[in-house]
């Protein structure tokens, strides 16, 4: 019990203290603003400036937590970046490629299929508009890149890892996916991000390897622009949407597998250890 109480507070702890972060830097950065520009700044100023460090605050405080995390495994003789496994596996390059884009079709198809409240889409395009705010040239680096890396770090290196300490994987993949939705405080977006969690946690479980999710992640959002506008459209037909909904779908699960019979093959592990509490996540 004290092993499966630790697990879960630690694999809580992480995501936590990633959201609690986000929030103080950018309490700390609009305070500084507000400080330095007192005798002049406007509410319309206030709200752009807010609107263009968001995305840099996100991956401010990820860096904090990453590198403070680092810090106290050092402290305490362990080795952060061996025991979060940033290895590569060029063999899985190209397929995991490939997941990312068929995820992202999977998830626009249902968001053009599944009809969603008028105020909801507007709250949720009205998010993704902020998160542009600060320009293209900042935001898709961010956005393409380094929110991928550093989100795979916190989520899949630190809370997954921990949770797999006394946890079995079926139960750590889903926590992990739920914290993961859990930090993009919009429900649309936390929704798709709690699907992609999934497909994360168990790349990453099946790989060993944290490099297999971020690019599974990186590819997830760098081609979200070309679907949206050469795949599915809003003129796309309906008919043709399933089409590529289902197409989507069969590309992320093949990709999947690839990764699960890679790992399988190197080291004879079968389907019931998602359910073996005592496998480890990186054999």
């Amino acid at each position: 019990m004290k092993k499966r109480l630790s697990a879960l507070g630690f694999g809580f702890l992480y995501p936590i203290s990633y959201a609690v972060l986000q929030f103080l830097t950018a309490f700390v950065a609009v305070f500084a603003y507000t400080v330095l520009h007192i005798n002049s700044v406007t509410q319309e100023e206030l709200t752009a400036f807010t609107v263009n460090i968001s995305l840099p605050m996100v991956m401010v405080s990820a860096a904090l937590l990453i590198f403070g995390t680092a810090g106290i495994y050092r402290l305490c003789k362990r080795s952060f970046w061996r025991e979060t496994r940033l290895t590569v596996k060029p063999r899985l390059v190209g397929k995991l490629l490939l997941g990312g884009i068929g995820l992202n079709v999977l998830t626009i198809a249902l968001m053009r299929i599944i009809p969603l409240p008028a105020a909801e889409t507007a709250n949720y395009e009205g998010l993704m508009q902020t998160l542009m705010g600060g320009g293209l040239l900042l935001a898709l680096p961010i956005v393409w890149f380094v929110a991928p890396v550093a989100e795979e770090i916190v989520f899949r290196g630190l809370s997954y890892t921990a949770l797999r300490r006394g946890l079995p994987v079926w139960l750590s993949v889903l926590l992990s996916a739920m914290l993961f939705g859990a930090v993009h405080f919009n429900w649309i977006q936390s929704t798709y991000a709690t699907l992609l969690g999934v497909a994360l946690a168990l790349c990453f479980h099946w790989s060993g390897s944290l490099w297999a999710p971020i690019l599974l992640h990186v590819s997830y959002n760098s081609s979200g622009n070309l679907v949206g506008n050469l795949l599915i459209g809003a003129e796309t037909p309906l008919f043709l949407i399933i089409v590529w909904g289902v197409l989507g779908a069969a590309l992320a699960v093949w990709c999947l597998f690839e990764v699960y019979w890679e790992r399988s093959c190197e080291t004879g592990a079968v389907s019931q250890e998602l359910y073996h509490k005592d496998a480890s996540p990186a054999e």
